[in-house]
């Protein structure tokens, strides 16, 4: 192996505190695409060169994802991060490339009974 690599991932946009009922589809969709699809497209591009050399990704993620701030497409999104990254591991273990996502802290405006610790690890 010539040397292993680290990607880490991470994006955030403005968590748009909408209802499910309120939201308009194209806003829900473009909030998913904000964070999973992201997520997604640089991990999909890192994933040969892991292969290759070996390495890790490390995906950052949101409590949000818990469902409690965010309105409805962002915490979807964060949620959705969270699968992504235990799929692209399982994908990615026979060739010893490690995924994780880690979730470093509660956001501002999260109700503090649900800031509990949450990570994946495949």
């Amino acid at each position: 192996m010539q040397g292993a690599g680290v990607v880490v991932n991470g994006r955030d946009r403005d968590a748009l505190n909408v209802a499910a009922q309120r939201i308009p589809s194209a806003q829900f969709r473009d909030l998913i695409d904000a964070h999973l699809g992201t997520t997604f497209e640089t991990c999909r591009a890192a994933a040969p060169l892991m292969v290759a050399r070996g390495g890790s990704i490390v995906n950052t993620n949101s409590f949000a994802l818990l469902g409690d701030c965010g309105g409805t497409g962002y915490p979807a999104g964060k949620g959705g991060v969270n699968g992504l990254t235990l799929a692209i591991a399982a994908e990615l273990k026979e060739h010893g490339v490690r995924a994780n996502v880690v979730c470093p802290g509660a956001r501002r405006g999260c109700p503090p009974a649900r800031t509990t610790r949450v990570t994946s690890r495949v």
